[in-house]
């Protein structure tokens, strides 16, 4: 789900080009402008009601077509609902979608700054162009659409095209009728050129069944879970009936978008509210919508072990190792919390011993999948940090396999790094590399920063190792592959810092510091190596 961006505010910015084009008469300017205001700051959605909920946070392309329908544009014969759908099928393709948001920033007024540079240059003003200022209601809309899209991952953006598409089709047939003479791309202009349409195997992959499937979903961001805040916010002032009533259309909204995560944290409130006030619950209850308080506290811990949504700060640890807890995954779960804490202390001989003892206290009977390759991992990850990684191979081997075969794809991913530590250490960049790279995407969407960051690290060591190849057999190569070491320092770094991982940081700094000594940058090695000290100040302070 997209924290901001959807198929409707795509519509809204297609609009919002609209007038600024100057096309719409002053008689129905104020009329487009409310409604737009209304789409974008709702004021009075009702978390009562679902469907009230949605018409003011996601307009449809029916509520845009009975807007703009019955009012006239400055062209003759043509109203602006003509225009706004002449606008949107001119976006015609993901690649068409990418420079509607690269040159949407010409709708707005330009900076100080950016005027200044034009005059020093010699730039005319533009005269006659209506632009929007930066800080209005629209202007802070088109800059904050315009940010968003450029944060969105490769998939998330062919994710809001193919709603895009879905979201404008019912109006094909309107719009094919009102330019006959256009080239009409009903999906994509590329499987136009291409000769193919919808039907065709290229069509089916890319985008499935598109026309049999017209069902409106819900496209809705993360901005728009407002009723989340609501329901907690109700809740702090006591108000608690309707602190349930606002959370139970939360669940409902997070359901129908599937936000799992989202929907566990709602889940969540709703048991711990139930237990805290017993009386409050009954109605709810009684729908069945949370289903038992079994089948409620098994949803729970099902989702929380697959996202791990756990935190442990990495002075809890003591007090909660003092609990008897009578929960196994949980135990487990804390036992592997302490072995990662102990490996980042550099303690290895500690954390195999604990490693065993939870293998020991584990049942055959019960043995739980993930927590089989999570010990095999943490096992080879530990010999790889004790200088035997060879000894940790079919560890790896075996983790990989047993999560392959259950398809335990976090399991797998986790698996795979430990086996490419292995390989690195026998030499293996190439291996390593095409490995590695193969699953980074997928590491990145399951929200692993600790994982992502020896992911990283793996690819910056074996395309050192490749580039070291290349410069003892004379190859020119090595400089392609130092950068692109340099380039996966920077993501490993981030990454990093991202779970405070100060240990991690500094390896990579010092990484980098040497590189830059190996490329003749001294200035950046001396700096390099200064923040390298700085962090490690900041990891004893720390400590």
């Amino acid at each position: 789900m997209s924290r901001f961006l959807t198929p409707s505010k795509v519509a809204l910015l297609c609009l919002i080009s609209i007038y600024t084009e100057g096309v719409i008469p002053n008689s129905s300017a104020v009329h487009v402008l409310s409604f737009l205001v209304a789409s974008l700051s709702p004021l009075d959605a009702d978390p009562s009601s679902s469907k009230n909920w949605k018409a003011q946070y996601s307009a449809s392309i029916t509520d845009l077509e009975g807007a703009l329908s019955t009012h006239s544009s400055s062209i003759p014969g043509r109203t602006i609902w003509d225009l706004f759908l002449k606008k949107v099928w001119s976006i015609d393709s993901c690649d068409a979608l990418e420079v509607f948001f690269s040159n949407v920033l010409d709708l707005l007024v330009k900076s100080r700054e950016e005027q200044i540079r034009d005059r020093d240059n010699g730039l005319a003003t533009e005269l006659g162009c209506m632009r929007l200022s930066r800080c209005s209601p629209l202007g802070a809309f088109v800059r904050r659409a315009q940010l968003e899209f450029t944060r969105l991952q490769f998939h998330d953006s062919v994710k809001l095209w193919k709603g895009f598409v879905k979201y404008r089709l019912p109006t094909y047939h309107a719009w094919a009728r009102r330019n006959p003479f256009g080239e009409q791309a009903m999906v994509d202009m590329n499987l136009l050129e291409l000769g193919l349409d919808t039907g065709s195997q290229l069509a089916q992959v890319a985008y499935g069944n598109i026309e049999d499937d017209l069902e409106e979903d819900n496209y809705v961001s993360t901005k728009d879970y407002a009723l989340l805040n609501l329901a907690i916010l109700q809740a702090d002032f006591g108000c608690y009936g309707e602190a349930i009533s606002a959370m139970q259309e939360a669940v409902s909204i997070a359901r129908e978008s599937h936000d799992m995560n989202c929907l566990n944290f709602c889940m969540s409130w709703l048991y711990h509210f139930g237990k805290a006030f017993p009386e409050q619950m009954k109605d709810v209850q009684n729908t069945g919508m949370l289903g038992n308080e079994k089948e409620g506290l098994a949803f729970l811990k099902a989702k929380a072990k697959e996202t791990e949504m756990w935190s442990l700060l990495k002075y809890l640890l003591s007090q909660l190792q003092a609990i008897q807890l009578p929960d196994n995954d949980i135990t487990a779960l804390l036992g592997f919390l302490h072995v990662e804490h102990l490996i980042r202390q550099g303690n290895c001989i500690r954390a195999l011993e604990i490693v065993e003892r939870i293998a020991q206290t584990i049942h055959r009977d019960n043995f739980d999948i993930h927590c089989q390759v999570k010990l095999l991992c943490l096992k080879a990850y530990i010999l790889e940090k004790t200088s035997q990684p060879q000894r940790g191979f079919s560890l790896a081997m075996r983790a990989a396999n047993i999560a392959y075969r259950s398809r335990l794809l976090p399991g797998l991913w986790e698996a795979i790094c430990a086996l490419s530590g292995v390989l690195l250490s026998l030499r293996e960049f190439e291996a390593v590399v095409a490995m590695v790279e193969s699953i980074i995407p997928q590491i990145l969407e399951s929200s692993d920063c600790a994982l992502a960051a020896r992911a990283y690290s793996l690819l910056v060591d074996a395309n050192m190792g490749i580039a070291g190849k290349a410069r003892s057999q004379g190859s020119g190569q090595n400089v392609e592959y130092m950068n692109r070491a340099l380039e996966y320092l920077d993501c490993a770094y981030d990454q990093y810092e991202k779970v405070g991982d100060i240990k991690g940081q500094c390896e990579m700094v010092a990484k980098k510091a040497t590189v830059m000594h190996l490329t003749g940058d001294l200035v950046l090695a001396n700096d390099y190596a200064a923040k390298y000290l700085d962090l490690q100040r900041l990891g004893s302070t720390e400590r």
